[in-house]
């Protein structure tokens, strides 16, 4: 039942991804590997929340997957519910421990991936469970920087309205938010 098959996947990976919850619920009560990685390391729960299989991502994680491994890229399951702006498959990731603060291969963590992704209603939700506003990517970007830098005015006043952020950090450039905004003309 393990046996990697199609691009390394297993049939638990294939299930899951096409929305095949009795599948799935087949084999995870045959004791298949509920973590085991695919070709680029992904799991089945991951390819559950990336083809936003719900009721797929829900089952495993009420029978113990694992919502913090990494793949390749170093992105793990929230990273990819964040991705596809898929609130309820957040929800349940959080619910069930998923790391919040978790970083991929550019270290970003799912609220910078909202921030870059110019999606207000995820940066929204991030917030309501306080993510480290001030965390920053593989360039030293914070959030609010990504969103001035892409002109997202909503998500950076969605920011400052959470409060917390420090405008004095400098990213690898040494530029700072207060920069950022004098480039594309904002006022800070």
């Amino acid at each position: 039942i393990s046996d990697k098959k199609y691009i390394f996947m297993t049939a638990l990976h294939l299930a899951c991804s096409s929305g095949r919850s009795k599948v799935v619920t087949f084999l995870v009560k045959q004791r298949c590997e509920l973590n085991i990685r695919d070709g680029e390391e992904r799991t089945a729960l991951m390819k559950a929340v990336q083809c936003q299989e719900v009721e797929c991502a829900v089952f495993l994680l009420e029978q113990g997957a694992d919502p913090n491994l990494q793949d390749v890229y170093g992105n793990t399951a929230l990273h990819y519910a964040v991705y596809n702006e898929n609130e309820l498959l957040t929800a349940e990731l959080l619910s069930h421990h998923a790391d919040i603060e978790a970083k991929n291969k550019t270290d970003m963590t799912p609220l910078l991936l909202a921030v870059n992704k110019k999606s207000p209603a995820m940066v929204e939700f991030l917030l309501k469970k306080n993510p480290n506003v001030n965390a920053v990517d593989n360039w030293k970007r914070t959030a609010f920087m990504l969103a001035l830098r892409g002109k997202s005015l909503d998500i950076a006043n969605l920011l400052l309205l959470h409060g917390g952020i420090d405008v004095s950090l400098k990213d690898m450039s040494g530029w700072t938010a207060e920069d950022y905004a004098a480039s594309n003309d904002f006022k800070m």
